[in-house]
């Protein structure tokens, strides 16, 4: 929810010593090895994660019409180039993620700029429906990352940012849209917070040093 999620930036501005217990990230891929085998072996590979052509948007439609069996049988045979780590819910109770499934920061920009490509490749009123889906899904799948690594403020803000786009498009998305922009200015806040700190801290250092 937005409560725990702002709970968790707090913590993460105001406690020194998760900063220095971030996790290694080690996954330089969209998707980790173990998340691309488990979804292909039980057929939970996205349509817009495979090869399929698609000569008219409206064919994404059709395929993916119906839900449930007939969208994850779409799906099966994935390209692992294509596929990006889904959003996990289970994720937040474990007590210590693999680094493996985690993405460092330069992958998940990689995999937001990815995902934008995707959304302009669809953007008929017919497809829309599925690639919200699917990119919405991915893109809390990254900011689920961002909070698990406890990246700093400035690369937080640079990940939310670039995801501005997609939830501009996604307008009548209103309530998640108030939610993000929220989210964004609170960590703002906290930027602007923990930088006057350290102003006040460096002097205090100077003038104890003089």
């Amino acid at each position: 929810s937005t409560t725990v999620t702002l709970s968790c930036y707090r913590t993460l501005f105001h406690s020194s010593e998760m900063f220095h217990e971030r996790p290694k990230a080690l996954c330089m891929q969209m998707c980790p090895q173990s998340e691309i085998r488990f979804r292909k072996r039980n057929g939970l590979v996205h349509i817009l994660e495979t090869d399929t052509a698609l000569t008219r948007t409206g064919q994404l439609r059709a395929i993916c019409a119906g839900g449930g069996n007939q969208r994850r049988l779409a799906g099966r045979e994935g390209n692992p180039l294509k596929m990006v780590k889904q959003y996990s819910r289970s994720a937040a109770g474990k007590e210590k993620l693999s680094p493996t499934e985690l993405r460092p920061f330069g992958v998940l920009m990689d995999t937001v700029a990815y995902l934008l490509r995707v959304v302009s490749e669809y953007d008929s009123r017919e497809a829309w429906p599925d690639v919200y889906e699917f990119v919405s899904d991915r893109l809390r799948a990254i900011r689920q990352d961002m909070i698990v690594e406890n990246l700093d403020a400035e690369k937080s803000i640079l990940l939310l940012e670039s995801m501005i786009p997609f939830y501009a498009e996604a307008e009548y998305s209103f309530l998640e849209l108030f939610f993000f922009f929220r989210l964004l200015i609170h960590i703002s806040i906290l930027l602007a917070e923990k930088r006057k700190k350290e102003r006040i801290r460096s002097k205090v250092t100077k003038d104890v040093l003089r």
